[in-house]
């Protein structure tokens, strides 16, 4: 068992990388009271992760993604996604749904101050170990977000990524277009939840294609990023430009 406290986040981002995830500073985004707890989940396993609440407050759980540890690949299983109080080595629990990765919250509720944790469960069969993300958002976020739509051009070379964040200051859509790429070549396309605590883009849905490939969620208030990235096929660099629309 993990335990955390919720602090204040105020961080700058935005930007794009080439060869590894990368940002550049560009946009000041003041977050309160929000945190990610990401993990690697074994088959028929659980994980869970202590955190306090100061204030009585609404806390919400958005399991945002699930990719296997060795490929790589987005998975979209249905996990056990509970929101409890910690008891011994476990998360003894007061509310829980089946939830597939999404960036809007699966669990809602209403908390007094305290110490609980949010708990993934497979309850699915896992064909094998995955990596995982929840956000754990206390209140409601206020964010500073660029004009939309923003534009993403960078590069990419082979087993390389780029990454670019987007930040959604109300509930709404996010969609990311791949708008160009050297000689139409194919790229790989993501969407997911930005996590500031290790600066990385853990992806909830992702395509492979060509210059008009599109990935589009429903997205809660928070911070989301857009990764391109070579879907093992690239000779070389390759140039590119994505379009992103938010909120």
């Amino acid at each position: 068992m993990r335990r955390a406290s919720l602090w204040l986040i105020v961080l700058s981002v935005a930007g794009a990388g080439c060869g590894s995830s990368a940002t550049s500073p560009s946009t000041t985004i003041n977050t309160s009271l929000t945190q990610n707890f990401v993990g690697t989940l074994a088959t028929s396993g659980n994980a869970f992760f202590s955190f306090a609440v100061d204030q009585s407050t609404t806390v919400s759980l958005t399991f945002a993604s699930l990719v296997n540890t060795g490929s790589g690949a987005v998975l979209g299983s249905g996990l056990k996604l509970g929101l409890g109080i910690p008891a011994g080595v476990g998360c003894s629990l007061l509310t829980s749904t089946t939830a597939t990765p999404a960036l809007t919250a699966q669990v809602v509720a209403p908390l007094d101050p305290g110490t609980y944790c949010a708990s993934l469960t497979d309850t699915a069969g896992l064909p094998a170990s995955a990596d995982f993300a929840i956000r754990i958002t206390q209140g409601t976020p206020d964010l500073t977000a660029n004009s939309s739509p923003e534009t993403f051009a960078s590069q990419v070379g082979p087993t390389g990524a780029a990454t670019q964040t987007a930040v959604a200051p109300t509930a709404g859509i996010v969609t990311a277009t791949l708008s160009s790429s050297t000689s139409n070549t194919t790229l790989g396309l993501g969407l997911g939840l930005w996590v500031t605590e290790t600066s990385s883009c853990k992806v909830t849905q992702a395509t492979v294609a060509g210059p008009g490939a599109q990935v589009s969620l429903p997205v809660d208030i928070g911070v989301y990023c857009v990764k391109i990235f070579d879907p093992a096929t690239l000779p070389g660099f390759v140039s590119f430009s994505v379009t992103i629309t938010h909120p």
